[in-house]
């Protein structure tokens, strides 16, 4: 396993698939979603293929549900940031003229309780 840091100086290509759980890095699990295929040559002829998980610097997906849900509880709790005016029911509606017609109608609304 390789830090994120490290894969990127190297220049590796990173390849984004499924998370994989990772327990026992700093006592937090964690959850790693990238990797890469990296080469070993020892030698002329002895090439080792190793598919290598680069660990990001990332929190689990439970904690990052858990922020996710404790922002939107603050967020509701805020005072709206643009204060709304009441206004009245409508009681009047002007209708479209008809082709032909030059004068728009006005009708009254009824307000069912």
């Amino acid at each position: 396993m390789v830090s994120l840091g490290l894969a990127r100086r190297l220049k590796l290509k990173l390849k984004y698939g499924k998370q994989i759980s990772v327990s026992g890095l700093g006592g937090v699990p964690t959850s790693i979603t990238a990797s890469t295929e990296v080469k070993i040559t020892l030698g002329p002829r002895v090439v080792y293929v190793v598919d290598t998980l680069i660990y990001e610097n990332t929190i689990s997906a439970k904690a990052q549900a858990r922020e996710s849900q404790r922002l939107d509880d603050l967020q509701k709790m805020e005072p709206p940031a643009v204060q709304t005016p009441n206004y009245p029911w409508p009681t009047k509606m002007m209708i479209r003229p008809s082709p032909g017609c030059q004068e728009a109608r006005v009708i009254k609304l009824q307000i069912l309780r």
